[in-house]
């Protein structure tokens, strides 16, 4: 009896208490126009292309996007085939005295017929400049002539209102 007793008084308690977290967080101030602006001067764009070669270096599928993002801030893509998801998750550190990298980081799951699932990881940090063509090989980078690989190119640039196409200035293979 003492139970149900303490459970129909603290639930009430409970629903009022997170109804107050709630309303406490919905009254947050907007940020103030300073604020998005510093925002907008520290803003960079992340281009991403994304593509499959075949072993006789076509192009059977290719895909691109740009992602506006700050330093410290993770930018993450997903490619799904009929039997491989990939995740990348690109993250640009810009220091105070312009000094560039990115951590990229890659997982891949793989369904090899007979065997099941094979997962892989790797990470990778490279200094860059902005405008600097950047090679991401989730599946790693294959020298061979036979076989299929996987690509993903990023170029690091300043924000300027808008994220317009790269116009990269050096390539960079990692």
């Amino acid at each position: 009896m003492i139970k149900t007793r303490f459970c129909k008084i603290t639930t009430p308690l409970v629903m009022l208490f997170f109804a107050g977290v709630t309303a406490i967080h919905g009254q947050e101030a907007p940020p103030s126009d300073e604020v998005l602006q510093g925002l907008k001067e520290k803003a960079v764009v992340l281009f991403i292309t994304a593509r499959i070669i075949e072993s006789n270096k076509e192009v059977v599928w290719n895909a691109s996007d740009s992602k506006i993002t700050i330093s410290g801030r993770t930018v993450s893509v997903k490619l799904t085939g009929n039997n491989i998801v990939i995740v990348g998750q690109f993250t640009p550190y810009i220091s105070a005295d312009g000094t560039k990298l990115l951590v990229a980081q890659g997982q891949v799951w793989i369904d090899v017929p007979d065997e099941g699932v094979h997962y892989y990881t790797n990470i990778q940090t490279m200094p860059l400049e902005f405008g600097e063509q950047i090679f991401f090989f989730p599946l790693g980078a294959q020298k061979q002539e036979k076989g299929t690989r996987i690509e993903i190119q990023l170029v690091l640039k300043p924000y300027e209102g808008q994220a317009s196409s790269p116009q990269p200035s050096k390539e960079t293979v990692h």
